[in-house]
């Protein structure tokens, strides 16, 4: 009996253990938590970084625009991405020009892209036919608002809306941009077969400056 119940006790510390290590790890089931982890001990948890930003943040973005407007946005939702161990978030905001969208990416360095509009494939012109050629042949180009787009990538991702693991969607995703790199167009196909168009611009992080990290900053 002594000798079942030191054996009881091993298995439990051991998957305790292996809870807790699965836990830090932020695998699999909570990827915005593991996002957070890392950026956290990268950049220090309390700092006024673009990456330490979640809901009730607020932020400003200077010179957003060809009018040299500034862009003051109260944060609503951080909503995650991922491609395979690959991650990324979304920050959600109102503003002055309606609903603002930040995609913050990172790799070498961070990477920030502002979308302010969002349209349907129809607005765009281009058609199904079209993304799955550009898939296919992994190149092409296409006309929006006199402007050339050239294709850049495509492939499949995960969407966690608020950044949790049980409202999962997946989705195809084309993306595009300008020879000059200055605009970008991503189109996203869901699971009901809807399309949903981004038209977004690269924002250099020297021109963002974070006043909250969130509501309880």
């Amino acid at each position: 009996m002594e000798i079942l119940v030191v054996v009881l006790l091993v298995a439990v510390a051991l998957g305790a253990g292996y809870v807790i290590v699965k836990s830090n790890r932020g695998e699999p089931g909570d990827p915005a938590g593991a996002a957070a982890r890392r950026l956290s001990r990268r950049y220090g948890a309390d700092e006024l970084r673009i990456e330490n930003v979640h809901a009730g943040g607020v932020l400003r973005v200077a010179s957003f625009d060809s009018a040299g407007r500034d862009l003051d946005v109260m944060i609503v939702a951080r909503h995650v991405y991922s491609e395979g161990s690959y991650e990324w978030f979304e920050l959600e905001g109102n503003s002055e020009f309606g609903t603002i969208w930040l995609t913050v990416e990172e790799d070498d360095e961070t990477e920030v892209s502002v979308c302010l509009r969002r349209f349907s494939l129809d607005d765009l012109g281009v058609t199904r036919r079209q993304l799955d050629k550009f898939d296919d042949e992994e190149r092409g180009t296409f006309l929006f608002e006199d402007s050339e787009y050239r294709y850049r990538d495509s492939g499949e991702a995960t969407f966690f809306r608020d950044g949790d693991p049980a409202r999962a969607e997946r989705f195809h995703y084309w993306e595009f941009e300008t020879r000059d790199g200055k605009s970008q167009i991503s189109v996203e196909q869901w699971a009901d077969d809807s399309t949903e168009v981004h038209l977004s611009q690269p924002v250099q992080t020297g021109r963002i400056t974070v006043y909250a990290n969130s509501e309880a900053t």
